[in-house]
């Protein structure tokens, strides 16, 4: 019986120092699928995930210049980030805690992906990004980890854990 005690000890204890390298409690936004395309008229849609599960649209409008995109060091700031989950409604889907827990959990990996180079693939189809975010406590912002990028422009991060991601988000937003 003691045995049994100790085994189960160690395998929490094993478990506990194996968490996801997303800290929860500080990722807000964890994933977002965003469409944009000016041919034809303007679109400017898409969905985000926060580290909840929940699911947020949004569809900005020509005029609204309130929606804040990362920087060129592909960061977007705290306070920039809450501003665009103000500007979205939240949907009545909610991802299970499995699935978040396991997406989540490839994040870091799929950040260590190269990146193809961008090609011309179609005209006037927009542009699709698939990406996900990690919030750096020491600088208060939010790194975007490009998982795939379709349309006009086409970009594919190389890691698999970016594809098996962006296949998920895919599945999720069709």
């Amino acid at each position: 019986m003691h045995i049994k005690s100790v085994t189960i000890a160690i395998l929490t204890l094993l478990f506990c120092a194996c968490t996801d390298d997303v800290n929860f409690s500080t990722n807000k936004v964890l994933f977002e699928v965003h469409h944009l395309n000016y041919a034809w008229g303007y679109i400017n849609t898409g969905t985000m995930i926060d580290s909840a599960g929940y699911v947020y649209t949004f569809d900005i409008s020509k005029n609204d210049t309130s929606w804040k995109t990362a920087d060129k060091n592909d960061e977007i700031s705290e306070a920039d980030m809450k501003n665009n989950l103000k500007l979205c409604s939240k949907t009545k889907n909610q991802i299970s805690a499995d699935s978040l827990n396991h997406f989540s959990s490839l994040i870091v990996k799929a950040s260590q992906g190269s990146l193809t180079e961008p090609q011309t693939i179609m005209a006037d189809a927009g542009t699709t990004i698939y990406a996900a975010y990690i919030f750096n406590n020491s600088t208060g912002s939010y790194k975007k980890v490009l998982l795939y990028q379709w349309g006009d422009i086409q970009i594919k991060n190389t890691s698999p854990e970016a594809n098996e991601i962006a296949d998920w988000l895919m599945r999720l937003t069709h």
